[in-house]
């Protein structure tokens, strides 16, 4: 396919494999009446395709190809925020301009579902956008009885919710798609449902270990350090939850935290190469490595931030930084 400047883009044969695959589980759910109320049988499916493949392409592809389909009234790509919402429609953009069609609100995404013009078939919303158009229409409405197609933009827990649950009840005749990177199984579902619960069996896989492969984004090198020891003479195999809150415990204990943060900021130049030497990338000279830093939770975050703070200041480590840029530029 061509961009708006013209410029070929060619689908990697993992792309044309899932756009495929989605081709042909609508043909079938179409064919054989999956989408139907009480069948066991899910009319959709969910695409596993790691970070940085090309899930967008991918997807966009798969929207403007099933949007040819004269049975299908719509394809709404679902993304779970509303800034979202913004970038893809410009991505969409960079592909074909005008192929998809955004809402500013409820009342205009209601408008798009009900107009016939071939020429915006497919909608770009959050999933809450819906909400309103169901909840106030009349069952019985005729935008209830087309065929929908809905993609999921990332199917993680945020899209699992009760709107989801209600979009699937009020549409009779919906297929439901979702591209991830992370998908949820039985083994990590902490108690949520499951990706393949809520959209249906796997259809394609492309991890990271076959992008690693085949060079399609960087390798990594896993660096582990345990700081917390099992306790031997206390077995909490017994009860998840005294196991999950000695865990937790453990995870927040201000000794780990100190360790943690003294590591970390002893390591962290020769980690991210901060003292090798400079390299160019898109015609400016740079030097080392960004880094992320994760944690589980939202309050973990919080104490580490604080502890960061508390032995490193922000303002010490803009100065830094400052000084540093200064004698690269000079």
């Amino acid at each position: 396919m061509l961009d708006v400047d013209r410029k070929l883009l060619v689908l990697r044969p993992y792309q044309i494999a899932a756009c495929e695959k989605i081709l042909q589980r609508l043909a079938i759910s179409y064919h054989d009446g999956f989408y139907k109320k009480g069948t066991e049988q899910k009319s959709g499916g969910f695409i596993w395709h790691t970070t940085g493949s090309g899930k967008t392409l991918t997807s966009f592809k798969t929207a403007q190809l099933i949007s040819n389909i004269a049975e299908i009234h719509k394809v709404l790509f679902v993304v779970d925020r509303k800034d979202l919402d913004y970038q893809t429609m410009k991505e969409y953009d960079r592909f074909q301009k005008g192929a998809a069609s955004g809402s500013k609100n409820t009342k205009g995404l209601k408008n798009r579902l009900i107009n016939t013009s071939k020429e915006h078939k497919i909608i770009i919303t959050t999933i809450q956008k819906p909400s309103r158009p169901i909840t106030q229409a009349n069952k019985n409405d005729e935008i209830f009885d087309n065929h929908i197609v809905m993609i999921f933009d990332e199917c993680h827990r945020s899209q699992f919710g009760a709107m989801q649950k209600l979009i699937k009840k009020s549409f009779k005749k919906l297929y439901l798609f979702g591209f991830s990177g992370t998908p949820i199984y039985a083994e990590n579902a902490q108690g949520f449902e499951t990706t393949e619960g809520v959209f249906g069996e796997c259809l394609h896989r492309y991890t990271i270990i076959h992008a690693i492969r085949d060079n399609n984004v960087l390798p990594f090198r896993v660096s582990y350090h345990s700081t917390i020891k099992q306790k031997q003479d206390f077995d909490t195999s017994k009860d998840k939850q005294v196991k999950a809150i000695d865990t937790d415990e453990a995870l927040l204990s201000p000794q780990r935290i100190d360790y943690i943060t003294n590591y970390i900021l002893e390591h962290f130049d020769s980690q991210t190469m901060c003292n090798a030497k400079s390299y160019t990338l898109n015609n400016k000279r740079l030097k080392g490595f960004n880094a992320i830093f994760a944690t589980q939770s939202i309050p973990m975050a919080m104490q580490y931030y604080k502890e960061f703070q508390a032995k490193f200041p922000l303002t010490n480590f803009l100065e830094s930084t400052l000084t540093e840029t200064q004698k690269r530029t000079s």
